[in-house]
Parts: C-alpha cells; sequence; structure tokens
C-alpha cells in the first residue's frame, strides 16, 4: 500500500508539472492573444478582426503572394469556427467567442508558410530562368 501511495503521489507531481508546461507553452498564448484581439459590442470576433489579427500576427512569414493564399485559408478557418457552433433550429452564428476563437487561433497558425513560400521563389526563380522574347536563352 505505502508504494502505491508513492507512486500514486509521483504520478499527481508529473501530471502537475505537464500541466504547468502546457499552460505555460500553448495556453498563456492562446488566452492573451484573446485578450488583444479586436472584439465587437457584444464581446465577440468579427470574420474581419479575426483575419486582420492573424495577418498581423504572421506577417513575418507571409510574402506578398502567399498573404493572399493565406487570407483564403483564414476564410476557411473561421467557417470552420463558426460551424462548431451549429445547433438544430438556432440561426448560424458570424463571429467567435473564445472557445472558438481559440481553436481557430491555434489552426491559424498551422497554415504551411515556408512551403507557400518556397512554391513561390521556385516560380520566380524559373520565371527569371526563362528568356524573354529580347533576350538569348541562358
Amino acid at each position: 500500500m505505502d508504494s502505491f501511495l508513492r507512486v500514486a503521489t509521483a504520478s499527481a507531481g508529473v501530471a502537475a508539472l505537464v500541466y504547468a508546461y502546457r499552460t505555460a507553452t500553448v495556453l498563456s498564448p492562446i488566452r492573451s492573444d484573446w485578450a488583444v484581439v479586436g472584439k465587437g459590442p457584444n464581446g465577440r470576433v468579427s470574420r474581419a478582426s479575426f483575419k486582420a489579427f492573424c495577418l498581423e500576427k504572421h506577417a513575418d512569414k507571409l510574402t506578398a503572394a502567399s498573404a493572399q493564399v493565406y487570407e483564403r485559408f483564414l476564410d476557411r478557418v473561421f467557417d470552420a469556427g463558426t460551424g462548431l457552433m451549429l445547433m438544430p433550429g438556432t440561426p448560424e452564428k458570424i463571429d467567435l467567442g473564445r472557445h472558438c476563437f481559440s481553436y481557430c487561433n491555434v489552426l491559424a497558425g498551422e497554415f504551411y508558410f515556408q512551403q507557400v513560400r518556397a512554391q513561390h521563389t521556385r516560380e520566380w526563380s524559373a520565371a527569371r530562368l526563362r528568356p524573354t522574347r529580347h533576350e538569348a536563352p541562358r
């Protein structure tokens, strides 16, 4: 019985450490984002506020070309967020509360920023290597 209590206490300690780590690394930034994102008078986040927030948050990862694709991605993420609140017999929500915003915020950071940037760079490089009608082939 005594060894069981030691194992249970140690497990509880590990669980507390895992919870503290998760809170510090995952939940705190999400809570901070909720505190600063623009909200309407109803305390909820509109599509425009969500997109503006995410575009600013991830601006250093975007190029001119990828920003357009990212905006389309954000529209789909926002639709998924409002879809979390679908209920029979009630009108669809058009804005996000804290819970759904948090999920959308995490998902918005999962966009393939580097892959889109790399694809854009490859396309630009390929275009630069193709001769124009005024240049001789390289």
